[in-house]
């Protein structure tokens, strides 16, 4: 009779298995990190538009028009925000251990 033992497999497996969901969690980390970011500009970049006090006629007429395009804007960053605080829920659910910074970016993107 043999007898075949595959601890050693098994270990090397598991560990491999580890390794991936652990690089797989990072990756998830990172991409809903860049998203948030590039979302929270878009906003800005809105906002600091808003912000803009004009000077003549001539830029009031133009804040107006860009007053007109903000909801086209706006409803061209709802896709990536729906998918960033999806990723913060994968996240959240696999208990990943969230810094501050990223509670925070999470709040900026909602």
């Amino acid at each position: 009779l043999f007898e075949v033992s595959c601890q050693e497999i098994r270990k090397s497996l598991a560990g491999k298995h580890r390794k991936i969901s652990e690089l797989l969690l990072e990756m998830l980390l990172t991409r809903f990190r860049d998203g948030a970011q590039e979302i929270v500009d878009g906003y800005s970049g809105i906002f600091s538009q808003l912000r803009k006090t004009p000077k003549d006629i001539e830029e009031v007429a133009s804040m107006r028009e860009y007053i007109g395009t903000v909801s086209a804007e706006i409803m061209k960053l709802a896709p990536d925000t729906k998918r960033c605080l999806d990723t913060y829920g994968v996240l959240e659910e696999f208990g990943v251990q969230l810094t501050a910074d990223d509670f925070y970016q999470r709040w900026r993107v909602f």
